[in-house]
């Protein structure tokens, strides 16, 4: 009976299945090598009775070792024999072995993660047509009323009239206060298609990605929550984060397919759209609500939903958004060069050209970044991915930099900068927010 449960045990291990095929393929090749010496030695021996039968007759040999002779090829033949049966038997057992290993490796393969992994490169990708799409959108639907002062001004008499709408929109615009201090700082910078393009990314952000699985379906979410953390805090067995994250990443992916939740991912994407477009209502004529609205959902909504659950389901990477702390928008840089190799900068007093510091001939010393470098605002956060294994001490990596706007031209004070840039009359942000 013990040899059967180790027997067992071996077979459900594949590292033991493995080391005994070794050692069976070695005992077959060590009797194959005995047998065919018995047969030399046999041959050699039936050659030297014929050898001997045809001797003179004047030379004889003696019944003792025609008796030993036979004897000897008695027991060789006895022991191929033997020997015969045992490669047959080990024969058997290797076939066996090797069916075993390849049950094995079916049902190892039926295990593998049933979810639909997205690697750092796609993450980043997708991220970034997201961000280039809403930009397109606020330029769409933008600039005809920034190139026409009749349109502009009736954006304005609509924010006035539907006074709701203009109050949620400055309410959320609050909340963002890098971008609504430099609309009201700098009244006559023209930054309007930069400002709503991160106002919108951050909506997204912050009512999509952040809130993971709740922003579909809550009940769904709950349930998910309370079982990782069972998971996480169980001592008997205790849980690694892989197998944590693993689980949630694939019980997510089969809850994404459910009739249920896919009808609440409608309904999402649905309250998502018609509440961005409640907000940016200065932005269309009742007329081409209809227009607007479906222009937000399959430019806006569709990539962001689709985007997030394959952030749901990934196992092998955590995805997440960030500012730099050390880059803090509305003051004068105070971080490092190094800081600065972070960030995607686009300067405002260079006709939104990129600002790459060691371009810049002579590459000014931090003395002179902190006096002339001025951090207006923050445009999209960085995307960063963490490594989950079974250790929680993995470092966050930077997949994609944060963007930000920036002041700066040597000798001057990027700040003061601001104020004469790109001057004209009062941006149509500023005048939404005072309407």
């Amino acid at each position: 009976m013990d040899q059967q449960a180790n027997d067992a045990r071996s077979i459900q291990d594949p590292k033991l299945l493995a080391d005994m095929l070794d050692e069976r393929d070695k005992l077959l090749d060590i009797s194959f090598r005995a047998v065919t010496k018995l047969k030399q030695r046999i041959k050699n021996l039936q050659e030297g009775n014929r050898g001997s039968n045809q001797r003179p007759k004047g030379v004889s040999q003696t019944d003792a070792q025609h008796t030993q002779l036979g004897e000897a090829n008695r027991k060789l033949r006895e022991e191929k024999k033997m020997l015969d049966e045992r490669v047959a038997t080990l024969s058997n057992q290797v076939a066996q072995l090797q069916s075993d290993v390849r049950e094995r490796e079916t049902q190892i393969f039926s295990l593998q993660p049933f979810r639909i992994e997205i690697s750092q490169d796609e993450a980043k990708q997708s991220y970034d047509v997201i961000i280039r799409d809403i930009n397109a959108f606020i330029d769409d639907w933008l600039n005809p009323l920034q190139r026409d002062s009749k349109l502009q001004n009736e954006s304005v008499l609509r924010a006035k009239r539907n006074g709701q709408d203009s109050r949620d929109f400055r309410e959320y615009f609050i909340k963002y206060k890098d971008l609504h201090d430099i609309v009201l700082n700098f009244p006559n910078l023209d930054v309007d298609n930069e400002i709503l393009t991160s106002y919108v990314a951050r909506f997204i952000i912050e009512m999509v990605f952040e809130k993971g699985f709740s922003a579909i379906h809550p009940e769904c979410a709950r349930m998910l929550d309370l079982v990782e953390y069972s998971m996480r805090n169980s001592t008997n067995p205790v849980s690694d984060e892989y197998t944590t994250m693993s689980w949630r990443a694939q019980t997510s992916f089969a809850m994404l397919a459910i009739p249920e939740v896919e009808q609440a991912q409608r309904e999402s994407r649905d309250q998502l759209t018609n509440t961005l477009a409640h907000l940016l209502g200065f932005m269309f004529d009742e007329k081409d609500r209809e227009a607007f609205t479906n222009s937000i959902a399959t430019s806006i909504i569709d990539p962001a939903l689709k985007f997030q659950a394959r952030l749901l389901c990934s196992t092998s990477e955590r995805f997440s958004f960030g500012v730099h702390t050390e880059a803090r928008a509305g003051q004068n840089f105070q971080g490092e060069m190094s800081n600065l190799r972070n960030l995607d900068c686009l300067n405002v007093a260079a006709n939104f050209r990129k600002f790459d510091v060691d371009k810049l001939n002579p590459i000014p010393h931090i003395g002179q970044l902190q006096r002339e470098l001025y951090m207006a605002c923050s445009l999209h956060p960085a995307l960063f991915a963490t490594r989950v294994s079974s250790s929680s001490s993995n470092k966050p990596i930077l997949i994609s930099k944060e963007q930000m706007l920036v002041s700066y031209q040597r000798s001057r004070n990027g700040k003061d900068l601001m104020s004469t840039t790109r001057g004209g009359s009062a941006s149509l942000l500023y005048k939404i927010l005072n309407a």
